[in-house]
């Protein structure tokens, strides 16, 4: 073998070498922005089982206050989203009417989202009305 093909040779490897290191690289970073992007999914999916969650106490405890205009009592609702706890607080008692405000904070694999509507309640008719529905930050 003369020099020029031992220099050829050596010059095909090191390009192979360089090539094979550069495909490398990029497979990780791909790998890595695959997983990333997988526990982003993951946390996204797990605030929205919270939210629907939340949603679904909000609406199980309008349920009880239609039924029952003076329902003040705390509690948890499991779903199968994630579990939710309802609580209620008067906000004033203007005679012949009142406005109940119930937080409901949802929980789905540690993600919370929290929700808090406000409603009025007609003492003498029952008749509740949605005045707010806002969501809040924990």
């Amino acid at each position: 073998m003369n020099k020029m093909q031992k220099n050829q040779g050596a010059l095909a490897l090191s390009t192979f070498l360089g090539i094979a290191l550069i495909v490398s690289v990029l497979a990780t970073a791909l790998a890595l922005v695959s997983f990333f992007e997988g526990l982003i999914g993951f946390s996204q999916l797990r605030s929205q089982d919270a939210y629907l969650a939340a949603q679904a106490g909000v609406y199980d405890a309008l349920l009880r206050l239609v039924r029952n205009k003076d329902y003040s009592t705390s509690y948890s609702l499991s779903t199968d989203k994630g579990n939710a706890t309802i609580s209620f607080s008067r906000v004033g008692s203007d005679i012949p009417a009142q406005h109940v405000k119930i937080s409901s904070v949802g929980d789905s694999q540690g993600r919370k989202r929290k929700l808090e509507v406000l409603v009025y309640i007609e003492d003498l008719t029952g008749e509740a009305r949605i005045i707010s529905w806002k969501e809040v930050s924990i």
